[in-house]
């Protein structure tokens, strides 16, 4: 694999993890009320944003490289 590919695969698994907890973490404010549950969720979809953003950036940038 090489390190375009890793890091492409890399993004999108942060990402579908980050989101991930977000949804865990509004489960568990749900339950429990906790404001650093609130504040965790928060956090997760926004760093799931600018990954998504970094993503595109990262696609428009290395689109004349080769995957080899």
């Amino acid at each position: 694999m090489s390190l375009k590919a890793f890091h492409f695969f890399f993004i999108f698994t942060s990402i579908v993890l980050f989101i991930g907890v977000g949804f865990w973490s509004i489960a568990d404010f749900r339950a429990t009320e906790n404001a650093a549950s609130q504040w965790m969720a928060i956090g997760s979809f926004a760093c799931s944003v600018a990954l998504v953003a970094y993503g595109v950036y990262a696609v428009k940038k290395y689109k004349n490289y080769s995957y080899l």
